[in-house]
């Protein structure tokens, strides 16, 4: 992983400037992981006393400042409370946390795949903060660049989980994995079986590559291929390349069945369900189980 030495440098200023905060709010967090497990039905003050390493006494404090009688503990338990959404200071907070914890690991010479992915999705986590806080980021950026940041950092995270994926498994086991995803999938999903791409070149030339996948007839099956007529491109794909392909083509399958009709997805023979006749489409799911609710019988 590249790391810059003065974001290096800031990061772990940053963290360590996060621990006075951390630090005064650890009563805050032990009333409302306390209110958690009380709503979650453990209503035994002794036990939740044992669990947090704390006083019943401050337990009994603890869930009367977030309006919960102790005393009220055989009575049934109402709807949950809908807990506050996300707040910049409570994601700051964690992405500081996760800075503090993950620092070391990446601070080495050459960090593996999963302390990267673990640091991209810290940086995720501060992105997600400025997002929650616009006016309390302590980036310059707009909240639009801070979304595509977002989604960027959350791309690279996914790069080495598939780096470390693949030094898992061999090609064959990559591949056979592919087709049997492909098999579970195929009901329901519309499938990228395979891509032509005009790929444009910084020297204004453009090149045709063709992306599929190894024939059930074939070695490999489900291994990514690529072809192509130029030259000027090698047709060698490792593990991670094939992951990262196939997570792209069943990005666009998953895009792609979004705008299907339903009878896209029927097989060959399916019939119209007699019983939704002259039905609409939002009383078909409660009004039909011979269908599913589809308005088509296999």
């Amino acid at each position: 992983m590249q790391t810059d030495s003065t974001g290096i440098r800031q990061a772990t200023l940053d963290a360590l400037s996060s621990w006075p905060r951390r630090r005064d709010r650890l009563p805050e967090d032990r009333a409302d992981l306390l209110a958690a497990a009380w709503w979650a039905g453990n209503r035994n003050v002794a036990e939740l006393a044992r669990a947090a390493d704390t006083s019943r006494d401050t337990v009994y404090s603890d869930l009367r400042s977030r309006g919960i009688d102790p005393q009220a503990r055989f009575t049934p338990a109402g709807p949950r409370p809908r807990y506050a959404p996300l707040r910049f200071e409570t994601v700051d907070e964690l992405a500081s946390l996760m800075s503090s914890v993950l620092l070391p690991p990446v601070l080495r010479e050459k960090p593996g795949p999963l302390e990267s992915a673990a640091w991209q999705l810290q940086k995720a986590m501060d992105r997600i903060a400025d997002l929650l806080g616009p006016d309390k980021s302590r980036t310059t950026h707009t909240p639009a660049e801070n979304a595509e940041d977002l989604a960027a950092t959350l791309g690279y995270a996914q790069q080495y989980a598939h780096a470390y994926w693949a030094s898992l498994e061999t090609s064959a086991e990559l591949a056979a994995r592919a087709a049997q995803s492909a098999v579970d999938r195929v009901e329901e999903h519309a499938l990228i079986d395979g891509a032509t791409l005009t790929v444009g070149l910084p020297n204004a030339q453009s090149i045709t590559v063709t992306l599929g996948s190894a024939s059930y007839r074939e070695p490999n099956t489900g291994w990514t291929t690529m072809a192509t007529d130029s030259p000027l491109l090698s047709t060698d794909l490792d593990g991670p390349d094939h992951l990262a392909i196939r997570a792209a083509l069943d990005a666009i399958g998953e895009v792609l069945t979004k705008h299907l009709a339903a009878t896209a997805l029927l097989h060959e023979g399916a019939t119209p369900c007699p019983d939704c006749a002259g039905r609409g489409l939002d009383d078909r799911e409660e009004a039909c189980r011979s269908c599913g609710g589809t308005g088509w019988r296999e």
